[in-house]
């Protein structure tokens, strides 16, 4: 008994050290919860020359991620996160920025930078040249162009135009950013410009071509734009500088450009998204009290019907929730909107264990066993269930890891994460817990335990004795029937009615959430720096100021590799400018959605609006009681956001707190990973559920897992069928975080179904003598119905709780409704499908196997015997004659006896 209490004291040891990192590890909050940026580069390596695609390697991926890891840092922006997915494509997420237009420029621009002798160009050294230098403001930005004089209109070229490339081709190549080493901002204060130090191969070229090209003209050149055309003034120039109209901050961004390096490839924007703070801190606190009142629902419910157990099965779900939430921290786990709602649901089925604990707990009380008796048979026959079930779920949650996306890997991650973890409290904790009970003296009684509280099942005055209540078996006819009329009338909502309306990620386009402009009460924050920080140094104008002071040498970073000497990591030099310390964003007073004015539109005006804008794909939807207004406009690009908000300028002030765009490469590659997810998990559970149900080996296995997967896609096609009305009548549409909903409830689903066919493996272990197969599914459905239903219960009052307070936008809301749809498709095929599949499937066998017995007699009929000479009188002969009753070899007579059933 001493064991016990160690393992009790373990637990207390634990939940310490969970507490410890729950309140010293701050949680990392998702970009839809802390507002910010998400994008999708995809390296163009189809546009490189043939030679380069050649030589393109891994390696050249990794560089590029490098380059733009160096970018952003320049953006000061908190945990950023950059990883590569697939061969080509780049994720790069930007908590806490917002300004998509300067995240483009700043992560798309290749920054390849060149130095040319423009030789064809008029100067007072060479008056004839043939081109004349034009140098136009155009906005904030001065552009390069050149007049031929050698054409009689006297032709202007203008930038991006082949015969403006060919100017620029046939210019001599002087330098390349190869071989710069840094470049620094200095005349901050007055005209910001940009220093360029190269290595000393740089330096040895860039002073040849001053002495050589004296008083002529050169070009700057910045991915095939010319930013500067300055006259060389004097000869043995080693470290150039570029001069342009740049505000401080563009001459900073150029410099941050040049010493990140240039890509080796352009880069093109798949999918871009971006969430204002203001909606996401609303979303964290809605979807926080949520998972609170979901948890206390639980709590209730477990307390309420299962007493003592139940207390303990609430403390045991308060450790699940410190542990994981204490390893989500500790893990840095990214907590965005689905992956909290993926937590939140995981409350819901890790009660799941306790309940089977429990059911077979009581089973074993009632038959007389002492409650130290009772604990071990039911942990060692619940275990099976608990372990099939939890594992199933995993899988699911891996493939949704591989197949998915930003959030709906966050979703697979905190759900299997905490699956894995409620496993362990559940063996480990729980059980602790329980058998303390025994060596604190507690015995078994209906006041404590509830031993008659049985759904399935009528306990008489004898608790051992339970009769069965229901007959599920016998009328599985009617629930196929019940099952084909709902399938097909989500069908017709589906296929005939295209109720199933596509979203942004599987239509592409643009969608923005608008709601009306709101005066804030004015606020102020001043710029914070790190703890221990210094101030950033002050620069003043100086003619020189490449020349290093006593003592100081050049940075000796050369290149190496074959890489450029930019894209080798630099220290910033001492008394330049350095990136500005991102200061917090102030803390503006949030208006709750529910006190925003609605916006005072229908959906045909919306829908106008936009199609007078040129727009003819177009969606709308008021959500939130016409407070939010979402648009979705597929065939609009990322750069089509500022059109769509001056096209709905007639409905007021609207602000966009939400933008998403998503590219046709990526609309098709999503739909093919949703369609290919879900047939996958299908196919895994199949083969999972026929290799641990293969009671006899062989192909016996695949009965069970057909029943299974034919009962799992029942549930899916219900989903979409409910998600079809719908998106009907409501004009909902679905998305990435469908897909997730379907592979939930397949997880969810076949923990059922697993529960109930273990029940039906045992029994059949234990089966009395001639007792019929549908008997024993009949009587499993029963013995497993309570746990079915509480399971099931707990999970609905987890999402009613998700859907009253914690949906937070348009897609979550979806999202809790279609889960909802499956949790109550996934328990009726559990009870009352994928078990009756079974038995009909035994049934067609056995009568299968009574026709070919019955044909197997006939052919062993006796004949009328043919006419043979008769032996002599008392002779006797080896010959038989067809139907005597001789030994035959080939037709034996039918076994009498045990003969070995298969199931």
């Amino acid at each position: 008994m001493n064991k016990n209490f160690i393992y009790l004291g373990i637990v207390v040891l634990l939940a310490a050290l969970a507490g410890y990192l729950f309140y010293t590890k701050p949680a990392r909050r998702g970009l839809d919860v802390q507002g910010g940026l998400r994008m999708t580069l995809r390296a163009e390596i189809e546009k490189l020359p043939p030679e380069e695609r050649k030589l393109w390697t891994p390696e050249r991926m990794r560089l590029v991620i490098d380059i733009l890891r160096k970018r952003i840092d320049s953006l000061g922006v908190i945990e950023p996160t950059i990883y590569q997915k697939g061969d080509t494509e780049i994720v790069i997420e930007l908590p806490g920025f917002t300004d998509e237009q300067e995240a483009r420029d700043l992560l798309q621009t290749t920054a390849r930078l060149e130095f040319r002798y423009l030789k064809d160009v008029r100067t007072e050294k060479k008056p004839m040249g043939r081109y004349e230098l034009l140098i136009e403001q155009e906005g904030d930005d001065e552009v390069v162009k050149f007049r031929d004089s050698a054409s009689p209109e006297g032709k202007v070229i203008e930038p991006g135009t082949p015969e403006y490339q060919k100017i620029l081709e046939q210019s001599p190549l002087i330098v390349t950013g190869d071989n710069l080493q840094r470049a620094e901002v200095i005349n901050q204060s007055f005209n910001p410009e940009v220093l360029l130090i190269f290595d000393r191969e740089g330096q040895d070229k860039f002073s040849r071509a001053s002495s050589l090209y004296l008083r002529e003209h050169i070009a700057i050149i910045l991915d095939g734009k010319i930013i500067s055309a300055p006259v060389i003034q004097s000869p043995n120039l080693r470290e150039p500088v570029i001069q342009g109209r740049f505000t401080l901050k563009e001459a900073a961004r150029l410099r941050d450009l040049l010493n990140a390096g240039a890509l080796p490839v352009s880069l093109s924007t798949e999918s871009i998204t971006r969430v204002e703070a203001i909606l996401g801190a609303q979303a964290w606190d809605r979807i926080i009290q949520a998972g609170i009142i979901g948890f206390a629902l639980v709590a209730a419910f477990m307390t309420a019907y299962y007493l003592l157990p139940g207390i303990i099965s609430v403390i045991a779900l308060g450790l699940y929730v410190l542990f994981a939430l204490a390893m989500f921290k500790s893990l840095e786990v990214t907590f965005s909107l689905p992956a909290i709602a993926g937590f939140i649901l995981s409350i819901g089925m890790a009660i799941d264990a306790s309940i089977l604990i429990f059911e077979r707990l009581k089973e074993e009380l009632r038959l007389g066993k002492t409650l130290l008796a009772g604990l071990d048979a039911a942990f060692k026959r619940a275990f099976p269930a608990i372990f099939d079930s939890n594992l199933s779920t995993i899988i699911i949650c891996l493939i949704l890891y591989y197949f998915g996306t930003g959030p709906v890997q966050g979703f697979a991650t905190t759900l299997g994460t905490g699956v894995a973890i409620s496993f362990f409290t559940a063996i480990f904790c729980t059980r602790a817990m329980l058998y303390s009970l025994v060596g604190l003296g507690v015995h078994p009684s209906e006041r404590l335990f509830g031993l008659r509280r049985q759904i399935g099942q009528e306990v008489g005055e004898q608790l051992g004795v339970a009769k069965d209540k229901f007959d599920f078996v016998n009328r599985r006819g009617l629930y196929y029937a019940i099952s084909g009329v709902v399938i097909a009338i989500g069908l017709v909502f589906w296929l005939g009615l295209g109720g199933l309306k596509p979203g942004i990620d599987f239509a592409g386009g643009s969608e923005l959430v608008l709601q009306k402009r709101v005066a804030q009460p004015p606020t102020t924050a001043q710029p914070t720096q790190p703890q221990g920080a210094q101030p950033a140094p002050q620069t003043q104008p100086t003619e020189q100021p490449n020349q290093p002071a006593a003592g100081q040498t050049q940075p000796q970073n050369q290149p190496t590799g074959g890489q450029p000497a930019a894209a080798q990591p630099q220290n910033q030099p001492a008394g330049t400018l350095q990136p500005p310390v991102q200061a917090k964003q102030p803390t503006v007073p949030s208006i709750p959605i529910s006190a925003l004015p609605p916006i005072e539109a229908n959906l045909a005006q919306v829908l106008s609006l936009l199609r007078q804008a040129g727009f003819e794909k177009v969606g709308a939807l008021f959500a939130e009681g016409n407070r939010q207004l979402i648009v979705h406009v597929a065939d609009a690009s990322a750069e089509s956001q500022q059109k769509i908000v001056d096209a709905l300028k007639p409905l007021g002030d609207l602000q966009v707190v939400s933008f998403a765009s998503v590219s046709p490469r990526v609309r098709a590659e999503t739909v093919q990973r949703a369609v290919t997810a879900v047939l996958l998990s299908l196919i895994a559970i199949l083969l999972y559920i026929a290799l641990r149900f293969s009671i006899e080996g062989g192909w016996s296995g695949f009965k069970f897992g057909i029943a299974a997967t034919i009962a799992l896609a029942h549930d899916v096609l219900i989903m979409i069928g409910g998600a079809a009305m719908l998106g009907y009548f409501l004009g909902w549409e679905i998305n990435a975080l469908f897909i997730t909903a379907l592979l939930t409830l397949v997880g969810f689903s076949i923990n059922d179904t697993i529960v109930v066919y273990d029940r039906v493996r045992e029994n059949l272990r234990q089966r009395a003598r001639g007792e019929t197969f549908a008997t024993i599914v009949n009587r499993s459905l029963n013995q497993t119905l309570a746990r079915s239903i509480n399971t099931s219960l707990t999970l609905l009052l987890v999402l009613i709780a998700l859907i009253i307070w914690g949906a937070v936008t348009q897609d979550l809301r979806f999202f809790y409704v279609a889960m909802l749809i499956g949790v109550v498709a996934g328990t009726y095929s559990s009870i009352f499908i994928a078990s009756q599949l079974m038995v009909s499937w035994q049934s067609a066998r056995e009568k299968l196997h009574q026709r070919q017995e019955a044909a197997a007699k006939a052919t062993a009929a006796p004949t009328p015997p043919t006419q043979t000479a008769q032996p002599p009188s008392g002779s006797t002969s080896t010959a038989t004659t067809a139907g005597s009753d001789a030994p035959r070899k080939k037709h034996r007579a039918q076994h009498v006896g045990k003969r070995k059933r298969r199931y």
